[in-house]
């Protein structure tokens, strides 16, 4: 950013990464809705890991 004005180069940016997502769209086969059940159970261990100190 120049005096509060985008520069090139980071729309430029922002197009390769705007690439990289549609193409990762297209092969990437995720389920439509997150298994929450499975999110939370391994939120819990990590969360159990640090309070136990297992992770440094």
């Amino acid at each position: 950013m120049e005096n509060g004005v985008m520069t090139p180069g980071f729309y430029e940016i922002v197009t390769e990464y705007e690439t990289s997502f549609a193409e990762a769209d297209k092969r990437t086969h995720l389920p439509e809705e997150p298994d929450m059940a499975a999110v939370s159970r391994f939120v819990e261990s990590v969360n159990r890991r640090i309070v136990t100190e297992e992770v440094p």
